[in-house]
């Protein structure tokens, strides 16, 4: 195995390692260089995760309904992911709702305990997921959570490289804080296109335009909201990205049908 390859694998390692609760990801060899570089890879990370909850829903459709196959897809996601991204969603959701300045709710966001505002952003999020997705036929469905989970986490290089860290002390993503590098928008672009042209087998080109215009109007919507409030973004906002962009690219699919 050359160093390039091997330096690659490592650095997807990471990544999985961060954005999902995956067994066997002990030691993957973490240098802060590939850390930083484990961006390029959140896209491909998204794409085990929605193979993951795929390979759930298929056989789920065959036993329930739509709406209860949906639901354990968004479950199985959820717990390979050890509800990352809808932690952040939460956390923001408290911040900007109960936070009258900003610095107010940069505390409330760090604070672990969720709040009102934050379990309302919760049922209204997965409610939403999952209703969008149930009302997909199933091989649309499933290139939807592939989709889905890619194109969101994909989002995230968007606001790395469009906004500056919001806390000065430093926190979760203080680490990956700065502009992506040309190399990780060459891997994601690649996967992403390859996401692309798998879904495109799939559903017709109006529908996959409707699902990643879906995704990229709700990400933009997100990133508005905090960035107003906040100035930048922290962990939990790179969380709340996510989870709009999926959401999104359901909806965007749903509209579509």
């Amino acid at each position: 195995m050359n160093d390039t390859f091997r330096n690659q694998l490592s650095t997807f390692a990471i990544a999985l390692q961060f954005m999902t609760r995956l067994p066997g990801l002990g030691d993957v060899g973490w240098t802060r260089e590939r850390e930083r570089a484990s961006v390029g890879y959140y896209c491909a990370s998204g794409v085990i995760v929605g193979i993951i909850a795929a390979i759930v829903y298929w056989p789920a459709s065959h036993v329930f309904a739509p709406l209860l196959a949906s639901l354990i897809a968004v479950a199985a996601a959820i717990v390979a992911t050890g509800a990352l991204h809808e932690d952040g969603l939460a956390d923001v959701c408290d911040g900007i709702g109960g936070g009258q300045t900003r610095d107010k709710a940069l505390a409330i966001m760090k604070d672990s305990r969720i709040g009102a505002y934050g379990t309302l952003g919760l049922m209204v999020f997965v409610g939403a997921k999952v209703i969008a997705l149930s009302s997909l036929p199933a091989t649309m469905a499933i290139a939807a959570l592939v989709g889905g989970h890619a194109s969101s986490r994909a989002a995230i290089l968007g606001v790395l490289a469009t906004a500056h860290y919001a806390r000065a002390e430093g926190g979760t993503a203080s680490t990956v804080a700065a502009k992506p590098a040309p190399e990780s928008w060459t891997v994601t672009g690649v996967t992403l296109a390859l996401v692309a042209a798998a879904c495109l087998f799939i559903m017709p080109v109006g529908a996959a335009l409707s699902a990643f215009a879906g995704a990229a109007i709700l990400t933009l919507a997100m990133r508005q909201v905090f960035m107003r409030k906040l100035g930048g973004y922290t962990g939990d906002c790179l969380g709340a990205v996510q989870q709009a962009g999926e959401l999104g690219f359901y909806l965007g699919l749903a509209a579509w049908v």
